[in-house]
């Protein structure tokens, strides 16, 4: 048996093979569809007839989503630090031992670099976990063998409209319900 860790969807791929037989578990469809994929275009090259069974186990999609989620909750508090930088900057110049600026605009001025280099990698963070959800989406679609560029579109509107302003909270559950029902 052979296993397998993917930290960019906190989930395992695990390849047993025995007898002619090949079971592959994870929870993601990601790689399973890409073995799949890959099993499919070299049995069609040398002839070989396969089968599958496929069983697809709703709660890990739901569980990818709710971590991609807590990302982006991560970055709406990055974001709204970076926007109080400068103006306790300019407060933090008016203190005084009868007012002073409170622990925690404290710790942001002490960490703004850090804040500020987080918040500058934002777009990148989004646009991968993008990727991760409009390729698990795609493969779970697939597997299910579902036509699904209907619910492709409506995704990626989705994965856009929050994306675009963090106004629009990530909701894990939602976006789960547009790639399920």
């Amino acid at each position: 048996m052979h296993c397998y860790y993917s930290k960019l969807t906190d989930s395992h791929l695990m390849i047993s093979i025995a007898d002619g037989l090949a079971e592959v578990q994870s929870e993601s469809c990601i790689p399973i569809a890409i073995i799949k994929d890959l099993l499919v275009k070299s049995a069609n090259e040398s002839s070989t007839q396969l089968s599958f069974e496929l069983r697809i186990e709703e709660s890990t999609l739901k569980k990818i989503l709710l971590r991609i989620e807590q990302d982006y909750n991560r970055f709406k508090e990055i974001e709204k630090e970076f926007k109080l930088i400068g103006p306790i900057e300019e407060i933090s110049h008016l203190e005084t031992s009868e007012c002073a600026i409170s622990e925690k605009y404290k710790k942001i001025l002490a960490n703004k670099e850090a804040i500020t280099a987080q918040f500058n990698h934002i777009p990148t963070d989004l646009h991968k976990n993008a990727e991760i959800i409009k390729s698990l989406a795609k493969e779970y679609l697939k597997l299910k063998g579902i036509r699904g560029s209907e619910k492709l579109a409506a995704v990626e509107a989705y994965l856009k409209q929050t994306r675009d302003s963090f106004e629009h909270a990530f909701q894990a559950e939602q976006l789960y319900r547009l790639i399920v029902d």
